[in-house]
């Protein structure tokens, strides 16, 4: 009796165990297929009142912010000027959660973000100093010396535009977090435009 006891004891812990691995085995591709999504992070909704200036600002900054990081991501693999690299770093790390926080307010506002890559110029106010599809591809084709001098010019420019609208948005903006954000713009990449600027005049 006391062997057939031990022995279903044994065996329903072995039963147990099994289960156990069964089950996290089964619960693995679930969570991984949670966190392997690709929809983009989003952050919540603007608190107060909004205007269509709002909105304009928002919807073009986003993709403007888009492309930024993009131009960003590039020089951290394409250059080896510490300078260079240091100023990406510093707009990528900058820009990345601004953007997370203009999709929760366009959401918000019930205008959703454009479809389109930072490629996609739809809606974008003239000046606004974002890169057409053949000034990224330069970009992308150039190396070494050359393409730290062209980064740094597109960049001047590309901030250059953001600065401008942002301008606008402090002008003709009514929501207090979209204002705060081109107050912030408008400090950071005039900044960022000076010091380019200095970068170029020294090649």
């Amino acid at each position: 009796m006391k062997l057939r006891t031990s022995l279903s004891s044994t065996s329903s812990l072995m039963l147990t165990g099994a289960l156990v691995l069964t089950g996290c085995g089964a619960s693995t591709p679930r969570s991984a297929v949670g966190t392997s999504s690709s929809a983009p992070s989003t952050g919540p909704a603007a608190s107060g009142p909004h205007n269509a200036q709002d909105v304009s600002f928002t919807t073009d900054m986003l993709p403007h912010h888009t492309q930024a990081v993009e131009m960003a991501e590039m020089a951290l693999s394409r250059t080896t000027d510490p300078k260079v690299q240091a100023l990406a770093r510093k707009i990528k790390a900058g820009q990345a959660p601004e953007i997370n926080s203009m999709r929760g307010w366009l959401a918000g506002w019930g205008k959703p973000a454009a479809a389109g890559g930072s490629h996609d110029m739809s809606g974008m106010h003239g000046g606004s100093g974002m890169m057409g599809g053949e000034d990224m591809q330069m970009l992308e084709k150039a190396s070494g010396g050359q393409f730290a001098k062209l980064w740094l010019t597109d960049m001047t420019r590309h901030h250059q535009g953001a600065v401008e609208m942002a301008r606008t948005e402090l002008t003709a903006g009514e929501n207090s977090e979209a204002k705060k954000l081109a107050a912030g713009i408008l400090a950071s990449q005039s900044a960022e435009i000076a010091a380019m600027k200095t970068l170029l005049a020294g090649r």
